[in-house]
């Protein structure tokens, strides 16, 4: 568990990630309207008061999105980051105030006013009492920045940084040979592809370097830009999934189940081997998720005993409070809801699922006409089903079953979480359920898989159908089931 967060700490936080991303906003328009002097000069100083570096400039205003949106996620290596900008700008403030009051003659001052440097004085004065009040504050908002890096963040993103650099330099010094420009030598060519490719770090003419095409140079600066971006994207970069469970941690939900599954109707698709799993401190309950964009998805209702759920949710919670994802669910019953309401999430009600008592389900009577009807009709076509165990399932028999359902899936994609096995024939499965469906010469025409539900119950997992079969066959095999 990680420790509470005040309130003000966690809204302050999300001001300094708003103000971040105002300033690249602000460098995107700047870009556009920047020749408005007026709009151009209090645009720029009031970032620079804050020590945002926003200008009318594409890298610094993807640079501030990226920074922005690794704040957004609580990232604390993006915090320091402000901070260094903070202490940086602070740097700059205190030698620039050194240097009028110690030689205030060597610096021209606008209008070149000798009256104008207490004003200044006072001006710099108060930028730096900005600064400091700022780095105060994100030091003392460093709690509600708890969000790590991803595993090996640092040396991603070097690799993605001079690997990228290397790629656009070579491209750059490969066009420099065939359109040099006033360039002269394989080695001037190659320190103006670099240093442009860099953000033109160095003032090559003073070093007698020549001039490249300009069509080059915007093709460094957009390929360093690209660069600059990437990289930094991966520094930030949210941790996609913890790791996909272990043998023992799917053994330990399988006994959860067993002993808490009677209610929950998709408490078996959490043995989904795609998913990570986090236990409550006592061990008798656990929230399955998979991490996906830096949000975290919990799959369904937490599994186990109802009365651990908060605290296996507010272990989930926790973690994904510390690697900065946002929280989500998908599935949940009407108590599993009002449990993760409890926890601070929202829900939102997006259906409801469709369960037969078997015990109460009978083709007779008016309300079962359509179904009755189509039942009828398969079975006038001469159509037999067979219902079985998946481990009662011969293994040749499982193949021709698993070719027979990729073939009418088709190319498309398919796609599952809270209510798909997504793993047809796993030796592990063996109490699902098939149900197949042959027409009158004996070939298989659809299939049904059931996972268990509890001790007695079963759970629509898979659901396929030859296209050509006559309508009616998916009705056919539930009543057959």
């Amino acid at each position: 568990m990680t420790e509470e967060v005040p309130r003000w700490r966690r809204k302050a936080g999300g001001v300094v990630a708003t103000v971040v991303q105002l300033g690249a906003l602000a460098s995107v328009a700047l870009l556009i309207w920047g020749g408005h002097h007026g709009f151009y000069h209090w645009t720029v100083l009031a970032f620079s008061v804050l020590n945002i570096p926003a200008d009318a400039n594409i890298l610094i205003a993807l640079v501030l999105a990226v920074l922005g949106a690794a704040l957004r996620r609580r990232k604390r290596a993006a915090l320091n980051t402000l901070l260094l900008f903070q202490v940086g700008g602070l740097a700059v403030t205190m030698a620039f105030h050194a240097a009028l009051l110690w030689a205030p003659g060597a610096l021209t001052l606008a209008r070149r006013e000798r009256t104008h440097i207490p004003v200044a004085l006072w001006a710099l004065t108060g930028v730096e009492l900005v600064a400091i009040g700022l780095i105060v504050l994100l030091i003392a908002l460093r709690p509600a920045f708890p969000a790590r890096l991803a595993p090996g963040a640092w040396k991603y993103a070097l690799a993605v940084g001079l690997g990228g650099l290397a790629v656009v330099i070579s491209v750059g010094w490969a066009l420099l040979t065939v359109f040099p420009g006033t360039l002269t030598g394989l080695g001037d060519s190659f320190l103006w592809a670099a240093n442009h490719a860099t953000g033109e770090l160095l003032q090559l003419r003073r070093l007698g370097v020549q001039e490249g095409p300009g069509w080059v140079d915007l093709l460094l600066d957009l390929g360093g830009t690209a660069v600059a971006v990437a990289t930094l994207s991966t520094f930030f970069r949210g941790v996609r999934s913890q790791r996909h469970r272990s043998d023992e941690e799917e053994l330990r939900l399988r006994s959860l189940l067993a002993q808490f599954g009677e209610d929950d109707s998709l408490g078996y698709f959490a043995t989904r081997r795609d998913k990570s799993v986090v236990f409550a401190p006592n061990g008798q309950a656990a929230v399955t998720y998979r991490v996906l964009g830096g949000t975290s998805i919990a799959s369904a209702d937490p599994i186990g005993d109802p009365e651990s759920w908060p605290q296996a949710i507010a272990a989930w919670l926790a973690e994904a409070h510390t690697y900065g994802w946002s929280p989500g669910v998908l599935g949940a019953s009407e108590r599993g809801a009002k449990a993760y309401v409890r926890a601070g999430l929202k829900a939102l009600e997006i259906g409801d699922e469709a369960v037969l008592d078997v015990r109460d389900f009978r083709l007779s009577g008016p309300e079962r006409r359509s179904v009755r009807q189509a039942v009828r009709r398969i079975e006038r076509a001469g159509y037999t089903a067979q219902v079985r165990r998946h481990a009662d399932v011969p293994p040749s028999e499982m193949d021709d079953l698993l070719a027979k359902a990729q073939q009418w899936r088709g190319a498309g994609t398919e796609r599952g979480f809270s209510m798909a096995l997504s793993r047809l024939g796993d030796p592990s499965d063996g109490r699902c359920v098939m149900a197949e469906a042959y027409d009158a010469t004996g070939q298989l025409r659809g299939l049904l898989s059931f996972v268990p539900w509890g001790r007695r119950g079963l759970s629509l997992d898979l659901m396929r159908r030859d296209r050509d079969a006559e309508n009616g066959l998916t009705e056919y095999l539930v009543a057959q089931v």
